[in-house]
């Protein structure tokens, strides 16, 4: 009996997800929509730093980053 193909997944050859740009390319658009959503409901509060890190699978001091870097260039337009 023949051995099934496996399934995609597991497949490293086509795995997306091993692909640093592709993972920043996913990394940005939801950090992206989570500020998208925020500003749709008019929520001025402060992105939580762990708040965000869980919603886009970072470290916290990373995200923290990314909004301090986003604030500088708001601030310095």
């Amino acid at each position: 009996m023949p051995l099934a193909k496996p399934p995609i997944a597991m497949n490293s050859l086509d795995d997306c997800t091993l692909n640093p740009d592709w993972c920043a390319e996913q990394t940005d658009r939801l950090i992206a929509f989570e500020i998208l959503q925020r500003a749709l409901r008019g929520d001025t509060q402060p992105v939580e730093p762990g708040i965000l890190g869980d919603k886009v699978a970072l470290d916290k001091g990373l995200t923290y980053r990314i909004i301090k870097g986003i604030q500088c260039k708001l601030t310095t337009s």
